[in-house]
């Protein structure tokens, strides 16, 4: 009994340790600003989205509105929503079946739960939301790689069931409504994109706070005629982009998103409560709006920092004169707070480029465009101001990295082939860059049949559930994620999970992210805009609060210096800079895309791998500088990388594990580890196999592993071949496993053949050739 009790203490102990580290990390790497700590669905139930909903009231298992339905799940239930299809999910009033129908109201709607994160990235395909606006009114909620797109509301313009349809010349104008219309607490909102709304994209209003908004595509809202509520009946439009209204001292954060295509409200800022909200309105680029990007309004107060954005003038397009559509030019100007003591702003490196040339390069400085504001000496600084990059710096960045499922498209600020254009992303990326595409009136004008004319909306539409059948476009195939945890077979048997016990709430490398998160930030994860730097609070590579990125510095009152900076964990994307630091490795899943080990003259660093892995992408450099001592030390586990060299004072030991590498640039010297090449393993310099294994595969005659050696080999230690699935070689094949100016030694010292499970070859040694021949099956 005391065995027992001090075991349920060691438990909970622990625990308590794994909840306090859990609640210190952001939501996902990258993850910035006020929202940036939220946790959503993080160790609770998994939800599968199985069917597309068919339309407002679809509340089905396994819709998307079913898994968001606090009502259908046992209360304050954390979930985490993957996707099993994907496809359109339509909100209307009616389906397919009614053809191209675009018609919604109050009812089209889809409530954010509590405690939820909805991960698009999951999906087979692309997951829209089109039909009705996407309210986020409860708590603690993470949305990330979704597009929504409303549409227009038609209550009382078409109702096809009572007999009423639309006349030439009225317009869709009983509701106008956001994409998403946030007033709930704790919201970090994530690569989405959100098209087609008809009145804000995004807003949030007064109980709204600690919200996040990053690398979002805010864009391309409907400005047709439509009554305005607020205006007497004159008509208006409204593609516009974020009315900002939250209460006293809430935190908002708009960071590197995409505004392109909205007639105004970049943002609209001011609280109708207070001394309203913080805004950091921070490294955005907008393009193409009306007279001035953003306001103020008179008599509503509201503390703001714009820091480093990015202003493009563009083209103008669609505008409205009473119930007409007319065209008006692009506007130049960039923020009117309306009120020179109530909108209250700190506002530094911002730029704006007017000259309308495609070259996006030559802006220049746009921070005396901000008029009628109350201008503050230094940042509102707390710990929500995360990175700030250059507003070039942002450009770039923005361009290549926002919006849902930025890694799906072939499309980036270096390829502007318009011919290459097929989701509405990719459309809007070639319109910034190129100064082209315009502000609508319509996405779908129901009295145009151009087949011309809203074309991407109905290929949007087209997305839609068989209207026979209910099947989506995009399935999951069979066996995908055998024991229901949202993690994939194959993604667990690359990091040594069960594929039959579902573990989504383990922690495989203890670092306070779960299991299922770990793959979320693994397929989610973009490239970090600058090098992820180790700063030394624990040895370990694996934890997140071990890593940052650093960006711009600004004056922060009384003189200081703010260096802005953001924790991140490194990615197969990222840059990752060691200097001066012990570091370890003994857990799988660790990435990176360029690893420096001691890039400074008098840096000492030291990386160790012990257990698990670690998969470099590109390269990994010990000792970058001449004079840097840099150690890497292979005793466990193993290090994956492209390339592998070293500067004059950088060294590495192989005392174990495995080494894959497709080029070292050294000589190579194993002392009890595994050489084990993918293809081939290519050594500038001389390798000397002292001890240890190398491990080759041979799949055909013509492809097999192989080791090339530019200087001399001295072969030692084992020599272990496998055949690939379904190969069974002939005798008189014969395979070059190690070429070299000089071949010295044997492998295994005597041994003259090599079993490889299914019969033995012969190996065979020249001067420069180690070799496998006459095979002889069991």
């Amino acid at each position: 009994m005391v065995g027992e009790r001090y075991f349920r203490i060691a438990v909970i102990f622990v625990a308590l340790i794994a909840t306090a580290l859990q609640a210190s990390i952001p939501a996902f790497p990258g993850a910035d600003g006020a929202g940036a700590k939220v946790t959503g669905g993080r160790g609770g139930m998994v939800y599968h989205v199985t069917k597309l909903d068919l339309n407002y009231s679809d509340n089905r298992e396994g819709t998307l509105r079913y898994g968001l339905n606090d009502n259908n799940f046992p209360y304050n239930t954390p979930r985490t929503l993957v996707f099993d299809v994907a496809g359109t999910f339509w909100l209307g009033r009616y389906g397919a079946e009614r053809g191209h129908n675009n018609g919604w109201d109050t009812q089209s709607r889809l409530n954010l739960g509590s405690n939820v994160t909805v991960a698009g990235e999951t999906a087979p395909g692309p997951v829209y939301i089109m039909g009705g606006v996407v309210k986020a009114g409860n708590d603690n909620v993470i949305i990330r790689n979704v597009t929504i797109c409303p549409g227009y509301g038609m209550r009382s313009f078409e109702k096809p069931d009572e007999g009423v349809l639309p006349t030439e010349g009225d317009f869709p104008d009983s509701y106008v409504y956001d994409a998403i219309d946030i007033s709930g607490r704790e919201i970090m909102i994530s690569h989405v994109t959100c098209l087609y709304a008809t009145d804000e994209c995004i807003s949030a209003n007064e109980r709204a706070r600690d919200i996040t908004m990053q690398y979002c595509n805010i864009s391309q809202g409907q400005n047709y005629p439509q009554a305005d509520a607020e205006g007497e009946g004159r008509y208006t439009g409204h593609a516009l982009a974020s009315l900002l209204q939250a209460g006293s001292n809430a935190r908002l954060s708009m960071i590197r998103n995409l505004y392109a295509h909205q007639k105004g409200r970049v943002p609209r800022v001011g609280s109708e409560e207070g001394t309203g909200p913080i805004n950091d309105f921070r490294n955005n680029v907008i393009y193409n709006w009306f007279g001035t990007a953003g306001t103020g309004a008179s008599g509503q107060p509201s503390q703001n920092n714009f820091l480093s954005n990015f202003y493009l003038v563009g083209p103008g397009g669609d505008d409205v004169s009473g119930p007409s559509v007319v065209y008006q030019s692009g506007g130049t100007e960039i923020f009117n707070g309306y009120s020179s003591s109530a909108t209250k702003a700190f506002v530094s490196g911002n730029l704006r480029d007017s000259n309308s040339d495609e070259d996006p390069n030559d802006g220049i400085s746009a921070d005396s465009r901000f008029s009628n504001v109350a201008a503050q000496g230094s940042p509102y600084v707390d710990d929500t101001l995360g990175l700030t990059l250059t507003a070039n710096e942002a450009f770039v960045d923005v361009m290549s990295h926002m919006g849902a499922c930025w890694w799906k498209r072939d499309f980036t600020p270096t390829h502007q082939d318009i011919n290459d254009i097929n989701t509405p992303d990719e459309r809007l990326v070639y319109e910034t860059l190129t100064g082209t595409g315009r502000i609508m009136a319509w996405a779908d004008d129901p009295f145009d049949d151009d087949p011309c004319e809203g074309t991407e909306w109905r290929e949007l539409l087209a997305l839609r559930a068989d209207t026979s059948t209910g099947e989506a476009p995009f399935n999951r195939e069979e066996n995908w994620d055998t024991d229901q945890d949202g993690l994939p077979n194959a993604w667990e048997i690359q990091h040594g999970l069960p594929v039959d016990v579902a573990n989504n709430n383990g922690d495989f490398d203890k670092d306070g992210y779960t299991d299922l998160e770990e793959y979320l930030n693994d397929i989610a994860a973009w490239p970090a805009p600058g090098p992820i730097v180790f700063i030394a609070q624990t040895t370990r590579y694996e934890e997140i609060g071990n890593w940052l990125i650093t960006g711009n510095s600004y004056t922060a009152g009384r003189g200081s210096s703010l260096v802005s900076q953001l924790q991140w964990q490194p990615s197969r994307y990222d840059t990752v800079i060691i200097d001066d630091a012990i570091v370890e490795v003994n857990s799988v899943g660790q990435h990176a895309g360029i690893l420096y080990l001691g890039t400074e003259t008098d840096s000492a660093a030291s990386l160790t791998i012990t257990e698990g892995w670690l998969k470099v992408a590109d390269q990994l450099i010990i000792g970058n500088q001449p004079e840097a001592t840099a150690t890497l030390n292979l005793s466990g586990g193993a290090l994956y990388t492209g390339l592998l060299s070293k500067g004059e004072n950088g060294t590495l030991s192989l005392n174990g594990g495995l080494l894959q590498a497709n080029q070292v640039t050294f000589d190579l010297t194993n002392n009890g580890a595994t050489l084990a090449p993918e293809g081939t393993m290519q050594i500038n310099g001389d390798l000397n196999l002292n001890s240890g294994v190398v491990a080759l595969t041979l799949h055909s005659p013509e492809q097999f592993d192989t080791l090339i050696v530019d200087g001399q080999a001295r072969l030692g230690g084992q020599l272990q071949v496998s055949l690939a699935e379904g190969y069974i070689p002939e005798a008189n094949e014969v395979f070059e496993i190690v070429t070299a100016s000089s071949c010295h030694g044997v492998f295994d010292d005597a041994v003259q053949t090599v079993d490889v499970g299914t019969g033995t070859f012969q190996a065979t040694y020249t001067d420069t050739t180690a070799q496998l021949s006459d095979f002889t099956s069991f």
